[in-house]
């Protein structure tokens, strides 16, 4: 229901304390809605909106009072009113680093290809690097490793099948010294793999690790 894949976004505002600061807040919760933005994304669970919740608790629980504190000290009052109020082991210890300086934002992603993921993470951190201010973007987690691991593998895997077929199609050429049976013997060793891949496009299906 929630969307199959999850991603961790971290922000880091780069000195200890930083996410009890209004402005670096603004920024978590600028983030949290571009990426709520986008059509495959089904949910995004940051600090900032626990925060917005608490502002909002706080000042007559109106609805137009889901914002972010306007000062540092309600940010800060509120941060502690909320931690405290938690019972043992529901701190927010996997939200938030040891120094308060950096938080997380949980991204949950309908099921996409690998390629497709990396390329969102890059716009995303290029978005951020650009757009906000004060604090720096990373994405981390099971599916991202993943991820890049499938990239790497992908790219490794047609490295070595072209070196090989480079290196059967010189051989080749050495022992049989004649043109036309050189060509069918590159042909006889290309064409299998070119009609796996053609078979694998034309059905729909992507690389990944079972097939690799």
């Amino acid at each position: 229901i929630s969307g199959p894949v999850s991603l961790q976004v971290v922000v880091d505002t780069g000195e200890p304390g930083g996410i009890r600061k209004t402005k670096h807040m603004e920024q978590v919760a600028k983030l949290r809605d571009r990426m709520r933005g986008h059509e495959a994304i089904t949910g995004a669970v940051s600090l900032s909106d626990t925060m917005k919740s608490m502002n909002r608790v706080m000042t007559r629980d109106v609805d137009e009072n889901y914002r972010t504190p306007r000062t540092d000290a309600d940010l800060s009052s509120y941060y502690n009113a909320y931690t405290f109020s938690l019972r043992a082991g529901m701190e927010l210890t996997d939200r938030v680093n040891a120094d308060e300086s950096a938080t997380r934002i949980t991204v949950r992603l309908k099921d996409r290809s690998s390629g497709w993921m990396l390329a969102w993470g890059d716009d995303l951190m290029k978005w951020a690097e650009s757009s906000l201010e004060g604090v720096k973007v990373s994405i981390t987690g099971k599916t991202w490793l993943f991820s890049n691991m499938l990239s790497s593998i992908s790219r490794g895997f047609f490295q070595n099948v072209g070196s090989a077929v480079l290196m059967i199609c010189l051989v080749m050429f050495a022992l049989t010294r004649r043109f036309g049976l050189w060509l069918v013997a590159c042909v006889a060793n290309v064409l299998p793999l070119a009609m796996t891949m053609g078979l694998l496009s034309w059905g729909g299906e992507s690389l990944d690790l079972s097939i690799l």
